[in-house]
Protein backbone atom coordinates (compact mmCIF):
# COMPACT_ATOMS: atom_id res chain seq x y z
CA UNK A 1 0.00 0.00 0.00
CA UNK A 2 1.39 3.49 -0.01
CA UNK A 3 2.17 3.52 3.52
CA UNK A 4 4.57 0.80 2.70
CA UNK A 5 5.90 2.32 -0.45
CA UNK A 6 6.20 5.59 1.44
CA UNK A 7 8.43 3.36 4.35
CA UNK A 8 10.52 1.92 1.15
CA UNK A 9 11.26 5.03 -0.22
CA UNK A 10 12.71 6.56 3.23
CA UNK A 11 14.44 3.41 3.64
CA UNK A 12 16.26 3.79 0.03
CA UNK A 13 16.86 7.61 1.13
CA UNK A 14 18.38 6.37 4.34
CA UNK A 15 20.46 3.82 2.71
CA UNK A 16 21.73 6.57 -0.27
CA UNK A 17 21.98 9.37 2.53
CA UNK A 18 24.40 6.88 4.28
CA UNK A 19 26.34 5.72 2.03
CA UNK A 20 26.93 9.17 0.67
CA UNK A 21 28.30 9.55 4.35
CA UNK A 22 30.63 6.90 4.46
CA UNK A 23 31.79 7.29 0.74
CA UNK A 24 32.91 11.06 1.94
CA UNK A 25 35.19 9.47 4.86
CA UNK A 26 37.09 6.62 3.19
CA UNK A 27 40.32 6.68 2.82
CA UNK A 28 42.92 6.20 -0.12
CA UNK A 29 46.36 6.20 -1.18
CA UNK A 30 47.96 8.38 -3.20
CA UNK A 31 51.13 7.55 -5.04
CA UNK A 32 53.87 9.62 -6.57
CA UNK A 33 55.24 9.37 -9.56
CA UNK A 34 58.06 11.12 -9.73
CA UNK A 35 58.16 11.22 -13.75
CA UNK A 36 62.11 10.77 -14.46
CA UNK A 37 63.22 12.68 -11.02
CA UNK A 38 65.11 10.87 -8.11
CA UNK A 39 63.76 9.76 -5.19
CA UNK A 40 60.73 11.05 -2.97
CA UNK A 41 59.73 10.33 0.13
CA UNK A 42 57.27 10.00 1.08
CA UNK A 43 56.27 7.85 -2.19
CA UNK A 44 52.78 7.34 -0.96
CA UNK A 45 50.27 8.64 1.81
CA UNK A 46 47.04 8.23 2.47
CA UNK A 47 44.73 10.94 1.75
CA UNK A 48 40.51 11.54 2.78
CA UNK A 49 37.73 11.57 0.11
CA UNK A 50 36.29 15.37 0.45
CA UNK A 51 39.55 16.75 2.80
CA UNK A 52 42.39 18.75 1.33
CA UNK A 53 45.92 16.86 0.22
CA UNK A 54 47.84 17.99 3.27
CA UNK A 55 51.48 17.72 2.85
CA UNK A 56 53.08 17.01 -0.22
CA UNK A 57 56.60 15.72 -0.94
CA UNK A 58 59.07 17.83 -2.74
CA UNK A 59 61.07 15.77 -5.44
CA UNK A 60 64.82 16.69 -7.47
CA UNK A 61 65.58 16.10 -10.35
CA UNK A 62 69.35 16.80 -11.73
CA UNK A 63 69.29 19.98 -14.04
CA UNK A 64 65.33 20.63 -13.65
CA UNK A 65 62.89 22.27 -11.73
CA UNK A 66 60.05 20.91 -10.12
CA UNK A 67 56.76 22.55 -10.91
CA UNK A 68 54.46 20.46 -8.60
CA UNK A 69 52.01 17.56 -8.51
CA UNK A 70 49.55 16.69 -11.46
CA UNK A 71 46.69 14.02 -12.41
CA UNK A 72 48.69 12.64 -15.37
CA UNK A 73 52.32 12.78 -16.46
CA UNK A 74 51.40 15.31 -19.21
CA UNK A 75 49.07 17.68 -18.93
CA UNK A 76 46.44 16.88 -16.26
CA UNK A 77 45.49 19.18 -13.54
CA UNK A 78 47.70 20.53 -10.37
CA UNK A 79 47.33 19.25 -6.80
CA UNK A 80 48.41 21.24 -4.68
CA UNK A 81 48.07 20.78 -0.79
CA UNK A 82 45.07 22.53 0.10
CA UNK A 83 43.13 20.98 -3.66
CA UNK A 84 40.17 18.27 -2.31
CA UNK A 85 40.33 14.94 -2.74
CA UNK A 86 37.77 14.17 -5.33
CA UNK A 87 39.07 10.62 -6.79
CA UNK A 88 37.12 8.43 -4.71
CA UNK A 89 39.68 5.78 -5.12
CA UNK A 90 43.64 4.62 -5.36
CA UNK A 91 45.53 7.04 -7.35
CA UNK A 92 48.47 8.82 -8.53
CA UNK A 93 50.06 12.02 -9.22
CA UNK A 94 52.93 13.03 -11.38
CA UNK A 95 56.15 15.16 -11.11
CA UNK A 96 56.33 18.16 -13.23
CA UNK A 97 59.83 19.75 -14.70
CA UNK A 98 61.04 22.24 -16.27
CA UNK A 99 64.80 22.26 -17.78
CA UNK A 100 67.07 24.60 -15.85
CA UNK A 101 69.56 27.06 -18.30
CA UNK A 102 72.55 27.68 -17.65
CA UNK A 103 75.79 30.15 -19.19
CA UNK A 104 78.55 28.28 -20.79
CA UNK A 105 81.78 29.94 -21.12
CA UNK A 106 84.05 29.83 -24.13
CA UNK A 107 87.83 29.70 -23.21
CA UNK A 108 90.09 30.18 -26.12
CA UNK A 109 93.20 29.37 -24.49
CA UNK A 110 95.38 31.55 -25.93
CA UNK A 111 93.32 32.38 -28.87
CA UNK A 112 90.32 34.79 -29.55
CA UNK A 113 86.82 34.15 -29.53
CA UNK A 114 83.84 36.58 -30.22
CA UNK A 115 81.38 34.75 -28.48
CA UNK A 116 82.41 34.42 -24.96
CA UNK A 117 79.07 32.78 -23.56
CA UNK A 118 75.84 31.55 -24.35
CA UNK A 119 72.58 30.52 -22.73
CA UNK A 120 72.36 26.31 -22.77
CA UNK A 121 69.40 24.17 -21.60
CA UNK A 122 69.97 20.93 -19.44
CA UNK A 123 68.86 18.22 -21.50
CA UNK A 124 69.37 20.17 -24.94
CA UNK A 125 72.24 19.95 -27.21
CA UNK A 126 75.21 22.92 -27.02
CA UNK A 127 73.55 24.17 -30.47
CA UNK A 128 76.02 26.58 -32.45
CA UNK A 129 79.31 27.14 -31.25
CA UNK A 130 81.55 29.95 -32.53
CA UNK A 131 85.29 28.99 -34.04
CA UNK A 132 88.35 30.79 -32.29
CA UNK A 133 91.23 31.99 -33.85
CA UNK A 134 94.99 31.62 -32.89
CA UNK A 135 97.57 32.51 -34.80
CA UNK A 136 100.08 29.65 -35.98
CA UNK A 137 97.40 27.17 -34.94
CA UNK A 138 94.56 25.29 -36.02
CA UNK A 139 90.95 24.91 -33.91
CA UNK A 140 90.65 21.29 -33.08
CA UNK A 141 87.29 21.68 -31.00
CA UNK A 142 86.29 22.86 -27.75
CA UNK A 143 86.65 20.26 -24.74
CA UNK A 144 84.95 20.31 -21.28
CA UNK A 145 88.00 20.61 -19.81
CA UNK A 146 91.85 21.86 -20.98
CA UNK A 147 94.52 19.77 -22.58
CA UNK A 148 91.71 17.59 -24.04
CA UNK A 149 90.10 16.74 -20.41
CA UNK A 150 86.99 15.22 -20.62
CA UNK A 151 83.79 15.51 -23.22
CA UNK A 152 84.27 16.51 -27.11
CA UNK A 153 81.66 19.35 -27.25
CA UNK A 154 79.84 19.67 -30.70
CA UNK A 155 76.78 21.52 -31.60
CA UNK A 156 75.22 18.08 -31.23
CA UNK A 157 76.00 17.26 -27.50
CA UNK A 158 73.74 17.10 -24.52
CA UNK A 159 74.27 19.70 -21.74
CA UNK A 160 75.22 17.32 -18.87
CA UNK A 161 76.82 19.91 -16.50
CA UNK A 162 73.67 21.28 -14.36
CA UNK A 163 75.78 24.62 -13.23
CA UNK A 164 77.44 27.78 -15.09
CA UNK A 165 80.37 25.33 -16.75
CA UNK A 166 83.03 26.56 -19.28
CA UNK A 167 84.25 24.58 -22.36
CA UNK A 168 88.33 24.65 -23.66
CA UNK A 169 89.68 25.34 -27.04
CA UNK A 170 92.09 23.05 -28.40
CA UNK A 171 94.72 23.76 -30.89
CA UNK A 172 97.09 22.36 -33.25
CA UNK A 173 100.05 23.97 -34.42
CA UNK A 174 100.49 24.68 -37.48
CA UNK A 175 103.65 23.13 -39.09
CA UNK A 176 106.61 25.61 -39.95
CA UNK A 177 107.69 25.53 -43.22
CA UNK A 178 111.28 24.14 -44.09
CA UNK A 179 113.00 27.57 -45.87
CA UNK A 180 114.35 26.06 -49.40
CA UNK A 181 117.96 26.68 -49.31
CA UNK A 182 119.41 29.08 -51.52
CA UNK A 183 121.86 27.50 -53.96
CA UNK A 184 125.59 28.13 -53.55
CA UNK A 185 127.11 29.30 -56.91
CA UNK A 186 129.82 27.27 -57.79
CA UNK A 187 132.84 29.24 -58.44
CA UNK A 188 134.37 29.56 -61.89
CA UNK A 189 137.62 27.40 -62.43
CA UNK A 190 140.81 30.15 -62.11
CA UNK A 191 143.04 29.80 -65.47
CA UNK A 192 146.20 29.22 -64.83
CA UNK A 193 148.97 31.10 -66.62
Amino acid sequence: DNGSSLQNLGVIYLIHKNAFVVGSSQTYTVNFDVNGGGYVSPSSKTVTYGSTYGDLPTPTRKGYSFNGWYTASSGGSQITSSSTVTTASNHTLYAHWTANTYTVYFEPEGGSVSTASKTVTYGSTYGTLPTPTHSGYTFVGWWQYDEYGGRYITETTRVESDYDHRVYAQWSQNATPTPTPTPTPTPKPTATP
